[in-house]
C-alpha cells in the first residue's frame, strides 16, 4: 500500500540535504549566481559533491527527495539534469538535453538521435534564462546512437520526475513566503492574512503545492516498486510533470495576487521563485504535447494494459466507449 510519506531513508537524506543547504544556499547565493557569467554557485556544487549527492544509488525516492530540497533552495546547480543521466544511463558528467538545451557546466550532453540517444560535447553559444541560469545551444551535430529507444523513454520519465520534484519544492517554499508575508503585512489594523480574500487564495496555493508533492512521492514510490535501476512508467512521468507545472503556475499566481506589487519587487525573494518556476515549466515540452503522449498510451492496447499502480485499479485502464469510437473514426483499422 502506498504511504504518502517518504521512506525512512529518503526522509533522512532529504533532511540532511536541507540542513546542509541552510546558510550555504540562501537568497544571497542565488542572487550572486544569477549575476555570475555561468549562472552557477560553485560552493553549492562543492558541498553537494562532498555530501555525495552525485553518488546516490538509482533509487527514485532518494533522487526525487534530493531534487525537491534543491528546488526549495533554488540551488543554482544542474544536479537534476546530471543525476537523471547518471541514474538512467550510467554516464558521469553529462546533462539531459532531450527536450531543451542543456545547462552550462557538465562536460557532455545526452541528445536524441533518429533511433535513440547519443552523446555530444556540451559546448556552444550560451543563453541566460528567466530563471537566471545559463543554457548551452549545442552546435548542430549528428552523434552516433549509443542507447536505444527504451533508454530514451526511461531517461525522459526519470527526468520528468526529478524536474517535477524541483518545481514542487520551489512551489512549497513560495507558499511559505506568501504565508509569512500575509502574517506580517497589516491593513486596517489587522494582518492581511486574517481576511478571507487573502487566506482563501493562500489555502488554494497550499493545496496545489501539497498535491504536487504527493504525486511526486506517489510516482517515485511506484517507480521504486519496479526494482533497482528503475524509472517511472512513461504515463506517470508525464502525469507528475504536467501536474507540477500546473501547480507551480497556480501557486505563483495566487501568492503574487496576495502580495500585490510587493511580491514583484527585485528586493523580495518571491520573484526569484516565481521566475524559476515559470522558466522550469518550459523545459520539458508544452503540456499539450505531453497530453498527446498520454492519449497515445491510452489508445494503444499493449501500452494501456501494461500500466500498473493506478489509484482505482491495479493494472490496465478502462477506456470509455466514446474514446474507442473516436480512435476508430480517426484511425480506421484495416
Amino acid at each position: 500500500m502506498f504511504d504518502e510519506r517518504w521512506s525512512a531513508e529518503a526522509f533522512e537524506v532529504a533532511t540532511a540535504v536541507r540542513s546542509m543547504l541552510e546558510g550555504k544556499c540562501d537568497e544571497s547565493v542565488v542572487r550572486a549566481a544569477e549575476a555570475a557569467e555561468d549562472g552557477l554557485a560553485p560552493e553549492v556544487e562543492k558541498q553537494l559533491r562532498s555530501f555525495g549527492a552525485y553518488d546516490l544509488p538509482n533509487e527514485p525516492e532518494l533522487l526525487a527527495a534530493v531534487s525537491m530540497e534543491l528546488g526549495r533552495a533554488l540551488a543554482p546547480v544542474p544536479w537534476a539534469e546530471v543525476a537523471a543521466v547518471r541514474a538512467a544511463l550510467g554516464v558521469e558528467d553529462a546533462a539531459y538535453a532531450l527536450d531543451v538545451a542543456p545547462p552550462y557546466g557538465p562536460g557532455s550532453a545526452v541528445v536524441p538521435t533518429s533511433s535513440g540517444l547519443g552523446l555530444v560535447a556540451n559546448v556552444g553559444p550560451r543563453e541566460r534564462t528567466a530563471a537566471g541560469d545559463v543554457l548551452v545551444r549545442i552546435d548542430d551535430a549528428a552523434p552516433e546512437t549509443r542507447w536505444g529507444g527504451d533508454d530514451a523513454r526511461r531517461l525522459r520519465a526519470l527526468m520528468r520526475l526529478l524536474a517535477a520534484a524541483r518545481v514542487a519544492g520551489a512551489a512549497s517554499k513560495l507558499v511559505e513566503i506568501g504565508v509569512a508575508y500575509a502574517g506580517e503585512r497589516t491593513a486596517f489594523g489587522r494582518p492581511i492574512g486574517s481576511y478571507q480574500a487573502v487566506s482563501h487564495k493562500l489555502a488554494d496555493a497550499a493545496i496545489a503545492a501539497e498535491g504536487a508533492e504527493l504525486l511526486v512521492r506517489k510516482t517515485a514510490w511506484l517507480a521504486g516498486r519496479e526494482g533497482a535501476g528503475s524509472a517511472p512508467q512513461p504515463i506517470f512521468g508525464i502525469m507528475v510533470w504536467n501536474n507540477a507545472v500546473e501547480a507551480g503556475r497556480q501557486v505563483s499566481r495566487l501568492v503574487h495576487q496576495c502580495m500585490g506589487g510587493f511580491g514583484a519587487t527585485l528586493e523580495y525573494p518571491a520573484q526569484l521563485y516565481s521566475r524559476r518556476i515559470r522558466s522550469w515549466a518550459l523545459r520539458l515540452g508544452r503540456s499539450g504535447e505531453t497530453y498527446r503522449e498520454v492519449a497515445r498510451i491510452l489508445l494503444d492496447p499493449a501500452e494501456r494494459d501494461a500500466v500498473t499502480g493506478l489509484w482505482h485499479e491495479e493494472q490496465g485502464l478502462t477506456i470509455p466507449r466514446w474514446a474507442r469510437e473516436l480512435d476508430l473514426t480517426t484511425n480506421p483499422r484495416e
